[in-house]
């Protein structure tokens, strides 16, 4: 564990404050929580399609520590430190030493910390949605508590499911799906009263309620108790609707934008790795029928020489952040191989790690839902593909050993090579971050705190400052398309309840309420941006928020062009004021 901790502290000292991005996501995360601490109240004075946990815990942390950057940041430094000890724990409880090592370096070498991306919004430390990232941790909870016995822990359980349905909608369904395992493990293992399952499960169910009816009453005192559930559900209430769920954004993150050829690449992927799996399953049980020790170290030398020099030859050819898409088809198998094992070696420390893995496999094929098709550790895979990830390394570095083993095998002639390969994964991963973290060397400062990032620290000084130099501290700003960082860095807060103008946005809340909303609460100033949007397909102010666009033009007058229009762009950065012949103030 102590190596485990280092690393994940040189990780975090390597990549110092470059998590935070500029623009993208993260600055909702930061105004939200702020104008919470301040007094608004979520769902009536902002506009927010998540559930309210992860901004009121947020709003708490500004609340004790003061709003800034840096606030936020360290709080989820330490929760991710928490979480990372915790997790180890676990699985070095039921699992080997060199799965919970191998499972911990993956988490934090690869999902934690690393800029896979130019937008840098997919890290724990400064996540796109901090719901995301609670959520997961949740999730873990779930399933570490639902696996022991006592009316503690079924409490427990039931009430951080409740949680975890009022932030992620695919969260909560793959939790769910993982409960559904525990069940079924253990319906005809009962260790007393408190663990009968239908106790079990109606525990689950009635403190999974009360999660939920205490954000609901909560949330109540601004509306009705119907609408208020509503509310704490978060985005339930947009999942299932096409104008949201089927868009070209959703359809390219989750491959369904071209299944055939997604299709065949993750099979591709899967049949490879499976048959590199098998060669060394063979190997190890040939390994176990050489009888003088000499032999074996000879063979294990080749094996490990070889596995080190076809990483090394094939390292150039292969595309890393391809292989992840094998992960569906590698869970299914683990999921396959588990009950099976379970069946074939009851009564063995085979048999408790097959049990315990089940219930993580499941959750780890159901969490990959939203992109079964494109499975990748970067983008949503940095949260979405961790469980599935774990319960890889899990079979590799321990289930499979294990099995060879109970055959007579020599397990290390498989799990030191996959030890290799994994190393040749991580180092395949972390070139495009470290070239990405290279850029990170401008330095941005404010009141608010500090980020270092790329050329667009220089963007983000010269809009805050032409926004100090003009507006009033009394005077509200709204940003659009995107944006709501300027808010959060100059002390400005926006006098409309929405705070994000993206295509997934307007699809939720419709056009027409978000331009009423701009009549009835006219902000005193506006910044009109460029932001491509070429992901979904349309661009703002022409593909998308046409009427919007007119209805500001009609009302507000140009105050000065901070940054030109972009090749294509329309905008650049362009600050507004409210034109007052054409529209009085609305606050009086």
């Amino acid at each position: 564990m102590v190596g485990s901790i280092v690393l994940w502290g040189l990780m975090a000292w390597i990549t110092w404050d470059t998590w935070v991005e500029p623009f993208v996501d993260f600055g909702r995360e930061l105004y939200v929580p702020w104008r919470i601490s301040e007094g608004d109240r979520l769902f009536h004075d902002i506009a927010y399609f998540n559930g309210p946990v992860s901004p009121w815990w947020n709003a708490l942390g500004f609340r004790l520590f003061g709003p800034s950057i840096q606030t936020l940041t360290r709080i989820n430094l330490f929760l991710n430190l928490v979480f990372t000890v915790l997790l180890y724990r676990f699985l070095r409880r039921w699992f080997a030493m060199a799965a919970a090592t191998g499972a911990s370096i993956v988490f934090s070498i690869v999902f934690v910390f690393p800029h896979l991306t130019v937008n840098n919004a997919f890290n724990y430390i400064a996540p796109y949605s901090h719901e995301a990232v609670h959520s997961l941790y949740l999730s873990f909870a779930v399933l570490a508590l639902a696996i022991r016995p006592g009316v503690f822990s079924c409490v427990g359980t039931g009430f951080c499911f409740g949680l975890v349905c009022m932030m992620k909608p695919e969260t909560g369904v793959a939790v769910a799906g993982a409960l559904v395992l525990v069940v079924s493990l253990h319906r005809r293992d009962p260790h007393g009263p408190a663990d009968r399952v239908r106790i079990r499960v109606l525990t689950w169910i009635v403190s999974a309620c009360a999660a939920v009816f205490i954000a609901s009453t909560a949330i109540s005192a601004d509306c009705e108790l119907t609408e208020a559930v509503m509310h704490a559900m978060g985005a339930w209430r947009f999942t299932f609707r096409p104008e949201v769920s089927a868009t070209p954004f959703y359809r390219l993150t989750s491959g369904m934008g071209d299944p055939v050829g997604n299709s065949m690449a993750m099979v591709a992927n899967a049949v490879g790795i499976l048959c590199l799996t098998g060669i060394g399953i063979w190997v190890s049980l040939r390994a176990g029928r050489i009888r003088t020790a000499r032999n074996k170290w000879r063979l294990y030398l080749v094996v490990m020489a070889s596995t080190a020099v076809t990483c090394r030859l094939v390292f150039p050819l292969i595309t890393w952040h391809a292989l992840p898409r094998s992960l569906p088809v590698l869970l299914v198998v683990s999921l396959v191989a588990c009950v099976a094992l379970r069946r074939t070696f009851p009564c063995t420390p085979l048999h408790t790690s097959c049990t315990i893995l089940l219930p993580f496999a499941g959750f780890g094929l159901l969490l990959l839902l939203k992109i079964i098709l494109f499975a990748r550790l970067y983008h949503y895979g940095f949260v979405l593909a961790l469980p599935a990830s774990i319960t890889v390394i899990i079979m590799l570095m321990q289930i499979i050993p294990e099995t060879l083993r109970l055959h007579h095998g020599e397990p290390r002639f498989f799990r030191d090579p996959a030890v290799i390969v994994l190393a040749c994964l991580i180092i395949g991963h972390m070139i495009p971050a470290w070239h990405h973290h290279q850029n990170a060397f401008t330095v941005f400062e404010s009141e608010r705190g500090h980020l270092i990032t790329d050329r667009r620290g220089d963007y983000l000084q010269k809009i805050v400052d032409t926004v100090e130099a003009v507006l009033d501290p009394t005077d509200t700003l709204a940003v659009l398309p995107q944006g709501v960082i300027i808010n959060f860095l100059t002390e400005h807060r926006s006098s409309v309840r929405h705070v994000v103008f993206m295509p997934t946005e307007l699809a939720m809340y419709g056009e027409k309420t978000i331009i009423d909303e701009f009549a009835t609460h006219s902000p005193d100033f506006i910044i009109l941006r460029d932001r491509s949007t070429a992901e979904h397909g349309v661009e703002f102010g022409s593909g998308y928020g046409v009427d919007l666009v007119n209805w500001i033009e009609a009302h507000y007058r140009p105050v000065e062009q901070i940054f030109p229009p972009r090749i294509g762009g329309k905008f650049g950065v362009l600050l507004l004021a409210r034109d007052r012949s054409r529209m009085p103030d609305p606050h009086n």
